[in-house]
């Protein structure tokens, strides 16, 4: 159990945060847990103590999530937050997902991902606009800084009297400060129940072609969900970028998260994919659909997080790869996709259905001014160019 008093306080989602003269210092970092500090009016901790599992795997949760966190202090702020990690392995793990996070794949779309007919001087040069959306400001080193514990489990913060101690046998961290312990929080994540206290509701009869939302907000917010929904597809159900914990608000809804057996996955940043890994890891085999350049991305983060293999990870799931210039047939509607404009590759789409449609932009700049000037300087193609002044393309 943790210490309570004034210089340690539990977060809703799960952690502890620590008050000391090093800093505020988090112990466990589950999805959208800056949320919790900004919505109770406190201080976002810049010190970060990842667990010694970084994945919760019964839950199928991430309780390591330092994405958003670091993007917190370096984009508002301009400074690095710190994690502390137990080895070089675990730093090694923590490189490999903002790797993919940062820039992506690094390299660009295979020519086989587009339709024979899909022009080659419209396809995006994802590394050059990744590039450029960055321009070179932002790397791991530019986003955190790295402390270890030494092999006995400690750590003495630099510049301060606070000593870290974690206690193997009795599963907890003790902080010390000036000779004296402050706080004990645990070594293990403690996540509240999604289920619990779920009311009765009625059945859910889902409409032949429509949305069901389960978040319409950024990782940001201290108050809305990340934005995702079950689209649905001739009263089929499609979950596109499920935020996490979305069985519980489907149970809500009355939707039985096992009748929606599909995933899209837009990207890999932690606000749209990190309720795809745990629905594959906690209802079975589902299909997901992505592109290939996607979805490696997708399979090296979550193999660096869970510690699995990369073959490990990949058969939790069907992958349906998505062609970008040709119709995809799901569930009698056509879906078009294509690449957006974001830091690392990215898919919109459209779908149609009875004579209707709905377009997902997903993430995506769209800044005409700023768009012309990219075409200017050579970042885009003139054929790139005229695709992404459309907000969102039809054809791919």
């Amino acid at each position: 159990m943790a210490s309570t008093d004034s210089k340690c306080y539990p977060l809703p989602r799960g952690g502890h945060v620590v008050s000391t003269e090093a800093g505020l210092i988090q112990f466990g970092m589950p999805p959208e847990t800056i949320k919790d500090s900004l919505r109770a009016g406190k201080p976002v901790p810049s010190i970060f103590v990842l667990l010694p599992e970084l994945f919760d795997r019964r839950r199928g949760l991430n309780v390591s999530e330092f994405e958003f966190p670091s993007y917190y202090h370096f984009f508002l702020f301009k400074r690095k937050a710190t994690l502390v990690v137990d080895n070089a392995d675990v730093e090694r793990r923590v490189r490999e997902v903002y790797r993919e996070t940062l820039n992506g794949p690094g390299f660009n779309a295979a020519p086989e991902e587009y339709a024979i007919d899909f022009p080659v001087d419209a396809r995006p040069d994802h590394v050059k606009e990744s590039a450029e959306l960055f321009s070179g400001k932002v790397s791991i080193d530019s986003l955190v800084q790295f402390l270890y514990f030494d092999p006995s489990g400690r750590l003495q913060m630099p510049e301060t009297s606070v000593v870290i101690k974690r206690d193997d046998p009795t599963g907890m961290y003790s902080i010390e400060e000036k000779g004296e312990i402050i706080a004990r929080v645990p070594t293990t994540l403690s996540l509240p129940d999604p289920i619990v206290n779920v009311d009765p509701v009625p059945p859910f009869h889902p409409p032949e072609f429509g949305l069901t939302v389960l978040g319409s907000s950024h990782g940001f917010d201290p108050v809305g969900k990340t934005t995702g929904f079950v689209l649905w597809l001739n009263g089929h159900g499609v979950l596109v970028d499920p935020p996490p914990e979305s069985s519980s608000v489907l149970l809500r809804c009355g939707i039985a998260p096992q009748t929606i057996d599909s995933v899209i996955v837009s990207h890999c940043h932690a606000d749209h994919d990190a309720g795809t890994f745990q629905k594959l890891l906690l209802e079975g085999r589902v299909s997901v659909y992505t592109t290939p350049h996607i979805i490696g991305s997708f399979v090296r983060k979550y193999s660096a997080l869970s510690n699995l293999d990369c073959e490990s990870v990949r058969r939790l799931f069907h992958f349906r790869p998505v062609t970008i210039g040709a119709p995809l047939r799901l569930h009698g509607a056509d879906l078009h996709f294509f690449y957006t404009l974001h830091a690392i590759p990215t898919v919109g789409f459209v779908a149609y259905f009875g004579g209707k449609s709905l377009a997902f932009s997903a993430d995506t700049l769209y800044d005409p001014a700023m768009l012309r000037e990219f075409g200017h300087r050579g970042v885009f193609t003139e054929a790139r160019l005229q695709v992404r002044m459309c907000f969102v393309s039809e054809r791919g």
